[in-house]
């Protein structure tokens, strides 16, 4: 085998890791959300963001999603420069990062007393809970749930005809 072959399979292996340490995390196990279609979901965030795959944000943000490196250390174990590696085992281990992510900001909104909606979870999502706690939100935040709402809700729409 060359050294590129092997090196694939290596980075496979660690992402199937990464990615079975995900799957055993208690976060997984409660995934649904009242009322909110976490994959919808994401995919409006990957359709708000629309940034390349490899294109790193300019706070460090990684992946089309802009995954921050605290994001990526609160739900695996794995490094975060796989964030942004485009080998399909570490895009299929960040779309499942992603889905945990949003079942956390779910789960704390609804514990803080929170009626779910795409909107708040998208303002979550782009701003963080403490500054959304701290009702802090940037107009950029807040346009930014405005498109996500939009998206989920045109998202709805047309997986229902």
């Amino acid at each position: 085998m060359n050294p590129e072959t092997i090196m694939r399979i290596v980075i496979t292996l660690i992402c199937l890791y990464a990615l079975a340490t995900l799957a055993r995390a208690s976060f997984l196990r409660h995934v649904a959300c009242d009322q909110i279609d976490l994959t919808r979901m994401a995919d409006a965030i990957l359709q708000c963001e629309n940034t390349p795959w490899e294109k790193i944000g300019l706070y460090g943000e990684r992946s089309s999603y802009q995954i921050t490196e605290g994001v990526w250390k609160q739900h695996t174990i794995a490094a975060f420069t796989w964030a942004s590696d485009p080998h399909p085992a570490c895009r299929r281990m960040v779309d499942k990062l992603v889905i945990a992510h949003l079942a956390w900001i779910c789960r704390t909104l609804k514990a803080d007393g929170y009626t779910l909606t795409p909107y708040i979870v998208a303002e979550v999502w782009k701003g963080g809970i403490g500054r959304f706690r701290r009702m802090q939100m940037r107009p950029p935040d807040i346009q930014y749930a405005i498109r996500c709402n939009n998206l989920y809700a045109e998202n709805r729409l047309a997986s229902s005809k």
